[in-house]
């Protein structure tokens, strides 16, 4: 993974290369702070990202950007509605590309073990 813009000293577990950008693969970001880190074109695949409180299913095609924060019981936001997973079912039942990612997200939430 190619990092291009860094908050904080990462310097510790990566070298930058001659262009500036960082390379970080096979590093360990346990504890990392990323904010305002730009990973465009950053591969995660294999990446272990437990911990992580937040899924992000994307836009709908209005814009409108899904989420789900973990809670007790999980809560999915789009635009702003904050929805339980059976309020979000409800609420999109007539909308198949926002139920998808309603479903895609209850669907990783209860991968990661968050109660829905």
């Amino acid at each position: 993974m190619i990092i291009e813009s860094i908050t904080g000293n990462l310097l510790d577990i990566a070298w930058p290369r001659e262009n500036g950008t960082y390379d970080l693969n096979d590093a360990t970001l346990s504890g990392a702070y990323l904010n305002d880190a730009n990973l465009r074109d950053a591969t995660l695949t294999g990446a272990t990202l437990s911990g992580a409180t937040v899924i992000d299913a994307g836009q709908d095609n209005r814009g409108y950007r899904f989420v789900a924060r973990q809670g007790d019981p999980m809560v999915i936001a789009a635009g702003c509605r904050w929805l339980t997973a059976a309020e979000a079912r409800e609420h999109w039942a007539n909308n198949p590309e926002c139920l998808g990612k309603v479903e895609m997200i209850i669907a990783e939430a209860t991968r990661r073990g968050w109660t829905v």
